[in-house]
């Protein structure tokens, strides 16, 4: 049995803004960090990369993500244990 992660969030601005330069370029980062971390299964992504390549409920600035692990404790030491944390604590920049 795995576990399923999906978040879902509204951006503070649009694509393209500068303001959100550097969640892009942590994300990136992020996404490596996860898949190099032990119980990480699978995560969405398009041709285009991870992101969706198409609008959500009509809002170009709804934002998803979804990931596979094998178990919940692998998840939770990706969260917290990792440059994901430092991350996730300044969502209120862009989110």
């Amino acid at each position: 049995m795995h576990i399923a992660e999906f978040n879902i969030g509204k951006l503070k601005f649009d694509a393209g803004d500068s303001r959100l330069e550097s969640y892009i370029h942590a994300t990136e980062i992020v996404n490596q960090v996860a898949e190099r971390s032990p119980g990480f299964v699978w995560k969405y992504e398009t041709d285009i990369g991870g992101r969706v390549p198409k609008i959500v409920d009509n809002d170009p600035r709804i934002v998803l993500n979804l990931s596979i692990w094998t178990d919940g404790e692998s998840l939770k030491n990706f969260v917290w244990n990792t440059l994901h944390k430092k991350i996730y604590l300044r969502q209120n920049e862009w989110f």
